[in-house]
């Protein structure tokens, strides 16, 4: 289950900080910036839900 979450975080982050190169591959030019901001989006939310799981479920914090 912790390697999961971890993972989770992981993409989570990968998603953030790589947004620019996964639309800059599979979307037009029009399309790049809304992409980018859905991309990073759901980078974020992963990576805060797979934090907050972490510290609730193996009580961190």
């Amino acid at each position: 289950m912790r390697l999961f979450l971890i993972i989770l975080i992981a993409v989570g982050l990968t998603l953030v900080f790589d947004a620019r190169h996964f639309s800059k591959n599979y979307f037009s030019d029009s399309d790049k910036n809304k992409v980018i901001n859905v991309i990073k989006s759901v980078g974020f939310v992963l990576a805060l839900l797979g934090a907050v799981f972490v510290c609730t479920v193996f009580r961190i914090f």
